[in-house]
C-alpha cells in the first residue's frame, strides 16, 4: 500500500512539474473553423469571430490545398514534391495531391504556369482581413522563413479592430481548388 501511495505521489508531482513548465495557451480559444479553398463560384472565404478592438490575439492557420485539379496532377509533377492529399479534405469535390499550404507553393503539376518557377515560393493566395473584409493582407507578405513549415502550421499575432476576422483565397479557379485550412483564434495574455 505504501508503494502505491508513493508511486501515486510521484506521478502527481511529475504532472504538476510538467504543467508548471508548459507554455500557457492563449485563453478563449475559438472552436476551429475552416477556409475551404473549393467553391463552385466566387472567392473562397470564411468569416471568423469579431476581434475586440485593441486586444492581442493569436491566429493559427494549418493545412494544405491545391490550386490544380486532380486531372492536372495525374499528368505528373514538374516541380517540387506534392503530398498525396490535403490535411483537411474539401467536401463536395474530389481531393487529390496538393502542393500548397497557407503561405507556400511547394509543388506543381506538369502543364502548370508554375513549372518554370523554383520551388518553394511564397504565394498561395491566402489572405487575412482584420477589418471585416474591407482590406486583406496576403499571408505570404507577413510570414518569414525560406520554405513551408514541416507541419504546415503558421501563427500570427494580430490586434483586433472590433470587426470580424475574415480569410479568403484570392487567386486561382475556385472550382479546381480543394483542401481546407484550419483556423483557430485565441486571446494572448501578456
Amino acid at each position: 500500500m505504501r508503494t502505491v501511495i508513493t508511486l501515486l505521489s510521484l506521478a502527481t508531482l511529475l504532472v504538476l512539474a510538467a504543467c508548471s513548465q508548459a507554455t500557457p495557451d492563449p485563453k478563449n480559444l475559438t472552436d476551429p473553423f475552416f477556409l475551404d479553398t473549393y467553391a463552385g463560384s466566387g472567392t473562397p472565404m470564411v468569416v471568423g469571430p469579431v476581434l475586440e478592438a485593441g486586444v492581442l490575439y493569436s491566429v493559427t492557420v494549418e493545412g494544405t490545398h491545391s490550386s490544380w485539379s486532380v486531372q492536372e496532377w495525374a499528368l505528373g509533377t514538374c516541380q517540387g514534391e506534392p503530398q498525396d492529399s490535403p490535411m483537411h479534405p474539401s467536401a463536395g469535390t474530389t481531393n487529390g495531391q496538393v502542393g500548397m499550404d497557407a503561405v507556400w507553393v511547394f509543388a506543381a503539376p506538369n502543364g502548370s504556369s508554375r513549372c518554370g518557377t523554383p520551388m518553394p515560393f511564397r504565394g498561395s493566395g491566402v489572405r487575412m482581413s482584420l477589418d471585416g473584409g474591407s482590406t486583406f493582407t496576403d499571408l505570404s507578405d507577413i510570414t518569414g522563413g525560406t520554405g513551408p513549415s514541416e507541419d504546415h502550421l503558421y501563427e500570427y499575432e494580430v490586434t483586433g479592430t472590433g470587426k470580424a476576422l475574415v480569410l479568403n483565397r484570392g487567386s486561382g479557379s475556385p472550382s479546381n481548388n480543394y483542401g481546407m485550412l484550419r483556423v483557430q483564434v485565441g486571446e494572448l495574455i501578456r
